[in-house]
């Protein structure tokens, strides 16, 4: 269990609930609990997965709206989002939180019930320190997972131009 986390959860909701409740942003609201980044905007135009031995297993792709129109994100999921695109740039990695959600409630998507035709908000949020270890890298960053880059935290990626 990682500590704090039960807490955070609560945090979440009742931010989320609150801001919904009064006509605010939840997403702002949301990001505003997690210190986190608003990463994308858009529409779902697909999701290509299948189910194997490790879990659930594919790929969201969304075209992006608002600020992000002409723009597109894909996610990569393992059960959990683990690696996100900026117009087919590898962007925001695990173990940092890509986070799925309905841009109108603020209220997450599970990889299972998110379909093409979604609006989503796209959310990244650093991860607990714990899981920023050389051997928690290893385990979950995105040469764990096949993929030929390193991890870099979200906050650099956040402050980096461009």
């Amino acid at each position: 269990v990682v500590p704090g986390t039960l807490t955070l959860g609560y945090q979440l909701g009742k931010a989320i609930h609150q801001a919904a409740s009064q006509g605010k942003d939840a997403v702002d609201a949301a990001l505003g609990v997690l210190d986190g980044w608003r990463l994308f905007e858009g529409v779902v135009t697909r999701k290509d997965w299948s189910d194997e031995a490790e879990g659930m297993v594919g790929t969201v792709f969304v075209d992006g709206a608002g600020a992000y129109a002409g723009h597109t994100m894909k996610v990569w999921f393992l059960n959990e989002n683990h690696i996100a695109w900026l117009d087919e740039k590898p962007y925001v990695f695990s173990p940092d939180l890509i986070i799925l959600a309905d841009p109108a409630t603020g209220e997450g998507y599970t990889n299972t019930e998110i379909k093409a035709g979604d609006k989503v908000a796209v959310l990244g949020s650093r991860v607990a320190p714990m899981f920023r270890s050389e051997k928690a890298i290893a385990h979950f960053g995105p040469r764990y997972w096949g993929y030929d880059f390193d991890y870099i935290p979200i906050e650099e990626v956040m402050n980096t131009p461009g």
